[in-house]
């Protein structure tokens, strides 16, 4: 149960889902940007409505939890350097999912989810890096 809430945390709580609460500032420009973080985050409350289910389904309490502090320090800076900082959560992120794969493999079903989530997770980071690329 417990790595299904860090699960979930990472999916609610990760930079993807705080920049789109935080709303950074960003340049007319950047539309294409904005989109696939939009998207991303989209993608990210639906595996975290899935995993909230399992948790629930096991009889666990879904615990998101709260944003990192540390995101706060991100408040001020433009959509152009918050990208690059994105990308670079997403590779972490991918790391930190194939770990929790790893301790879910006896479980078919969810470490069948975590697997779909990681190859989502590499989809938008691949798209980022389009995005930012022109």
């Amino acid at each position: 149960m417990v790595v299904l809430n860090q699960l979930l945390h990472l999916l609610c709580r990760g930079l993807p889902s705080y920049l789109t609460e935080a709303k950074p500032w960003s340049q007319p420009e950047h539309q294409s940007l904005c989109n696939a973080m939009a998207n991303l985050v989209e993608d990210r409350q639906m595996y975290a409505d899935r995993v909230a289910k399992a948790i629930l389904d096991r009889g666990g309490y879904p615990d998101p939890g709260q944003f990192p502090l540390e995101y706060t320090s991100l408040n001020e800076v433009s959509m152009e350097y918050l990208v690059h900082e994105l990308i670079d959560s997403l590779r972490a992120d991918m790391e930190i999912l194939q770990g929790y794969s790893a301790q879910l493999a006896e479980i078919r079903p969810l470490h069948a989810l975590v697997e779909e989530i990681i190859g989502n997770t590499k989809g938008h980071r691949e798209i980022l890096e389009k995005v930012i690329k022109g």
